[in-house]
C-alpha cells in the first residue's frame, strides 16, 4: 500500500516537472520538504495542489504566484517577502504568520485566518479578503487599493464577530474605515 503511495508521487512529480519545467524548481524549497526528499519549489501558473502543511517553515522569498493554496496551513510560517500575486489562499490558515513585504496583489483570501498576523507593508491591491479572521493582525502601512471585501470576522472570542453586522461594506468602503489602522482589533 504505502509503496503504491510512493510510486503514484513519483509519477505525480515526474508529470509535474515535465509539463512545467522552468517554472519549478528547487531553490526556495522548505526545509521541511528537502528533509522529505521533495523536488519542488517556485510554483508559478502551478495547477491545483493539495492543502499544502507547512507550519511553521521558513518561506521568505518564496515564489507561490497563481498558486492554489485553498485550505493550506502556513501558520506561524516565515512569508516575508514572499511572491503570492494572484494565488488561491481561500480557507488558508495564515495565523501567526510573518507576511511583511510580501505581496498578495490579486490574491483570493476569502474566509483565511489571519489572526496575529504580520501585514506591515505588504501589498494586497485587488485582493478578496471576504470573511477572514482578523485579532491583532497588524496592517501598518499595507497597501490595499481595490481591496474587495464584503465584511470580516473579529476573533474575540466564540462565536465570531462578524463586521459589519448588519450590511456588506460598499467598494472602498473597508479601506476608508479599517485601512488606516496600525493593527486590527488589538
Amino acid at each position: 500500500m504505502l509503496t503504491n503511495l510512493l510510486v503514484a508521487f513519483i509519477v505525480i512529480v515526474l508529470a509535474l516537472l515535465l509539463a512545467f519545467g522552468e517554472d519549478w524548481h528547487r531553490s526556495h524549497m522548505p526545509a521541511a520538504w528537502k528533509r522529505r526528499g521533495a523536488k519542488f519549489v517556485t510554483l508559478h501558473r502551478a495547477p491545483p495542489v493539495l492543502a499544502a502543511e507547512l507550519p511553521g517553515e521558513n518561506l521568505v522569498g518564496a515564489r507561490f504566484v497563481g498558486a492554489d493554496l485553498h485550505g493550506s496551513s502556513f501558520s506561524f510560517a516565515d512569508l516575508r517577502g514572499a511572491d503570492l500575486r494572484g494565488a488561491n489562499l481561500e480557507a488558508a490558515d495564515l495565523s501567526h504568520c510573518d507576511l511583511r513585504t510580501a505581496n498578495l496583489a490579486g490574491a483570493d483570501l476569502t474566509d483565511a485566518d489571519l489572526t496575529y498576523a504580520d501585514l506591515r507593508d505588504a501589498t494586497l491591491d485587488g485582493a478578496t479578503i471576504t470573511g477572514v479572521k482578523l485579532r491583532s493582525t497588524k496592517t501598518q502601512g499595507w497597501q490595499i487599493d481595490g481591496l474587495k471585501c464584503e465584511y470580516v470576522f473579529f476573533a474575540l472570542g466564540d462565536p465570531l464577530l462578524r463586521y459589519p453586522p448588519d450590511h456588506d461594506f460598499a467598494d472602498g468602503e473597508f479601506k476608508e474605515e479599517l485601512g488606516g489602522y496600525a493593527a486590527l482589533v488589538d
